[in-house]
């Protein structure tokens, strides 16, 4: 088992230098980052072509809304005795994006004035019954992952920070990685809407995660999902008209 590191442009090379085999020849599988190997137990099998993942767990979503990605390349279909040797990288883990808007501007008055309120502010995204724990299985030269989840369903609060007062185009709260699972949950957006300095209420919004489309409650690894949400007030508005005067002939005699 070896470390390499980026020796400068597409260039790896090994942590510590290690050079090719006068007589016969190697094979490649492999995973990155390295601290991958400190999330979990890693094992690969070269006569069966099987690598394992055992016990990962998925990282906290980080200050700047992201987590560190897992990926790995199948072992080469062919034995080198030079280089450099191609590998391919996949994603292991999926790609959760949650983008915010408001459904609409405040429409202005005769003037052009726009009011500057209801103000619309996220307080927290969540997604619920979410798996932080599995193992991944990868077999063959050209197999993809195969998750098993071994953890215990929790809920997963992915917004960064609080307060994000939304605008009319959508912004992104938070870009999680997941560890690939069928949807059991619900999607939570707690949010608040400001109606002057002082008046304000907090609304929750529930999404349930299976049901937001009906081909589609699984997470599935090296596919990114985007979800996007529009959140918004309704103005109360009325539309006047004048019935008018009804003549009366009143003659004078």
């Amino acid at each position: 088992e070896a470390t390499f590191v980026n020796r400068g442009g597409t260039s790896w090379g090994g942590a510590t230098p290690y050079y090719w085999p006068k007589v016969g020849s190697l094979l490649f599988a492999g995973y990155y980052p390295v601290e991958a190997a400190g999330k979990a137990s890693y094992e690969f099998d070269g006569e069966t072509n099987q690598m394992v993942f055992t016990g990962y767990e998925q990282q906290e979503v980080v200050e700047n809304g992201y987590t560190e990605d897992l990926m790995y390349f199948n072992m080469t279909e062919n034995s080198h005795n030079s280089g450099p040797v191609a590998v391919v990288f996949k994603h292991a883990l999926s790609w959760v994006t949650v983008n915010l808007a408001r459904t609409s501007d405040n429409p202005a008055d005769d003037e052009g004035n726009i009011p500057q309120y209801p103000e619309i502010k996220v307080n927290s995204v969540t997604f619920t019954n979410v798996n932080p724990e599995g193992t991944g299985t990868v077999v063959g030269t050209d197999g993809d992952i195969t998750w098993t989840l071994t953890g215990t369903p929790d809920n997963t609060i992915v917004t960064p920070a609080e307060g994000v007062v939304l605008e009319a185009a959508p912004q992104t709260q938070t870009e999680p990685l997941f560890i690939p699972q069928t949807m059991a949950g619900d999607l939570v957006i707690t949010y608040t809407v400001y109606s002057s300095d002082t008046e304000k209420f907090t609304e929750t919004y529930t999404a349930a995660l299976s049901t937001l489309k009906t081909d589609l409650d699984t997470w599935e690894p090296a596919k990114h999902y985007i979800y996007n949400i529009e959140i918004g007030t309704s103005e109360i508005l009325i539309a006047p008209t004048v019935e008018d005067w009804t003549e009366v002939e009143v003659p004078v005699v």
